[in-house]
């Protein structure tokens, strides 16, 4: 049982390039999202190095505790989660990306397991798809967190600014 999680998780992080760009093959033009088709190179190219490294977070989960798991996702999303507050990119586009990820993932591991090897069996999947679709959820989860305190900080920061900026400001002289 062991062995195939380990040619499974060998599998995602060998393919992880070609994973991404399946995944990057799904973007459409999408005016002010990092998403976008339409994204500068550099921007695109930043996406896709965070995402090969969210394909190895998602696969180390296979041979993680769940603690581990947990640690691991929150020092991705802590990162990539800042970097999209920071974007014009809203909360509802990378939910859809997720969506699409996790379906391009998943077909990445019926791959797996049309070639595979060994034999795999249905109690194994289930666990593999309890452990991935776990990891993908509190992934969501955290990054929602993380993207939300970004916003509401530095609306927080926005708005005290504001304030003073519309103080009323009184020349003093020697005398007042």
């Amino acid at each position: 049982m062991k062995e195939n999680t380990q040619a499974l998780y060998n599998y995602l992080i060998t393919n992880s390039i070609d994973l991404t760009d399946s995944w990057m093959d799904l973007r459409l033009p999408k005016k002010g999202s990092h998403y976008s088709v339409d994204a500068s190179p550099e921007i695109a190219d930043r996406i896709k190095k965070q995402n090969i490294t969210y394909v190895r977070v998602i696969a180390d989960s296979l041979l993680q505790s769940e603690e581990e798991m947990k640690k691991s996702v929150l020092d991705w999303t802590s990162q990539t989660a800042i970097d999209r507050a920071n974007s014009d990119t809203s909360l509802s586009d990378v939910a859809e990306q997720l969506r699409y990820f996790r379906r391009v993932y998943w077909q990445y591991i019926e791959k797996f397991m049309e070639t595979s090897l060994g034999d795999v069996t249905i109690k194994q999947w289930f666990q593999w798809e309890k452990t991935i679709n776990m990891t993908f959820d509190f992934i969501f989860e955290s990054f929602s967190i993380v993207y939300m305190n970004a916003l509401t900080t530095r609306l927080a920061s926005q708005q005290a600014v504001i304030r003073d900026l519309s103080a009323p400001i009184i020349s003093l002289s020697n005398q007042v």
